[in-house]
C-alpha cells in the first residue's frame, strides 16, 4: 500500500480507497457487481413490501429461507 496519509473520518477513507481503486479493472468490476446486488436487494424489498408480504411469507412462496431473503434484500445475495 502507498504511504499516503488518510484524511479524517471513515467516509473520507472510503472516498480515497474508491478513487485509488478506480484505476484497477478488477476493482471496477467488483464495485459494479456489488452495486448491482445492492440495487437488486432494494428492488426486491420494495416489491415484497408493496405486495404486503413479510420476508417469511416470500421465503415460503419461493422455497427459500427467511434469512436467505434477508441477505438478498441487504445486498449480500
Amino acid at each position: 500500500m502507498s504511504s499516503k496519509t488518510w484524511t479524517a473520518g471513515p467516509s473520507a477513507k472510503l472516498k480515497q480507497l474508491r478513487s485509488m481503486g478506480q484505476h484497477s479493472e478488477a476493482f471496477r468490476e467488483g464495485y459494479e457487481a456489488r452495486d448491482a446486488l445492492i440495487r437488486f436487494g432494494d428492488m426486491l424489498r420494495r416489491v415484497r413490501e408493496s405486495s404486503g408480504l413479510t420476508q417469511a411469507e416470500l421465503a415460503e412462496k419461493t422455497g427459500m429461507t427467511q434469512p436467505a431473503v434477508s441477505r438478498l434484500e441487504s445486498g449480500f445475495g
